[in-house]
């Protein structure tokens, strides 16, 4: 299945072309569809896979399709990954799918100062890529509040939960909004990941 046939948004429609994205994987056709229609969904997918536009590409519609202004330190979508490598590369990705838009994205991760992200966060995002521990910090010290996430992705859940991370997903799971969507992404579904789904 193309892409195309999805009736996305021109806009995300134009930066699938420009990057030469045309044919959807299978992780893509099976989370895509049920994902923009705002169900949770729960995915067994290898890295390398295409999952990053398996769960970015439904949450960017979306927003586009009911439009909000941008809320100092307020994302309406936050992704959930264990290292700052991975938040790395989502931002990047994310940031070449939403290129068109208005929509902004960050990524906030560990071994940096936090001057520059709490900067960058209380200026508005949209998207906001982070590791748990950064992000508990950043809540700490009130520099972002999830309060009005609408959606919420854990990106590599079972290796959050190998590193440690379940204490820190669950607490930050208390502070989005309790109507959200939610989608995680795991390339193992062992009884962790089941718990926390």
């Amino acid at each position: 299945m193309q892409f195309k046939a999805l009736g996305l948004d021109p806009k995300i429609q134009q930066a699938l072309d420009a990057i030469g994205y045309t044919d959807m994987t299978p992780v893509q056709e099976m989370a895509i569809v049920p994902a923009r229609r705002g169900k949770d969904v729960l995915a067994n997918a290898q890295t390398g896979t295409g999952k990053t536009a398996a769960f970015a590409l439904p949450i960017l519609q979306q927003m586009l399709d009911t439009p909000k202004a941008t809320v100092p330190s307020s994302p309406r979508a936050l992704i959930l990954t264990p290292t700052r490598e991975l938040a790395e590369q989502l931002a990047e990705t994310i940031g070449k799918y939403a290129q068109f838009t208005e929509l902004d994205v960050l990524a906030v991760y560990g071994g940096v100062k936090l001057g520059g992200q709490e900067r960058k966060l209380k200026a508005g995002i949209d998207v906001l890529i982070a590791t748990p521990g950064r992000l508990m910090e950043h809540i700490s010290q009130c520099n972002v509040d999830l309060a009005h996430s609408e959606f919420v992705v854990l990106d590599e859940a079972d290796r959050m939960l190998d590193m440690g991370f379940i204490d820190d997903v669950q607490t930050l799971f208390q502070h989005t909004a309790a109507k959200r969507q939610t989608l995680l992404f795991s390339a193992t579904i062992s009884q962790g990941v089941n718990q926390l789904s």
